[in-house]
């Protein structure tokens, strides 16, 4: 995903900001997560995110949705949610 962050690691001269809310760091943890638009999508997702909110870990967040995947509690209809969620943030 081509985030500041992973542009810089290509060797690309970008800043590592994020273009929305001026944050130094654009990572796709932030683009997908922790950024303020992204938490907002998830809060209406009707998905269950972390009591404590996404963290700093794109591995333990995704982790966190696939977890939630296995729940036999939640509704199919949201477990399926999740993919397109993020295809949404991305895309937006």
């Amino acid at each position: 995903i081509s985030v500041a962050d992973n542009l810089q690691d290509r060797g690309m001269m970008v800043d590592n900001i994020c273009q929305a809310c001026g944050m130094i760091g654009e990572s796709i943890n932030h683009v997908l997560f922790t950024y303020t638009v992204p938490r907002q999508i998830w809060a209406v997702s009707d998905f269950p995110v972390p009591i404590n909110g996404f963290g700093d870990s794109v591995f333990a967040n995704i982790n966190h949705l696939l977890i939630q995947c296995k729940n036999e509690r939640l509704h199919k209809e949201i477990k399926r949610r999740f993919p397109w969620v993020l295809w949404f943030i991305w895309k937006n």
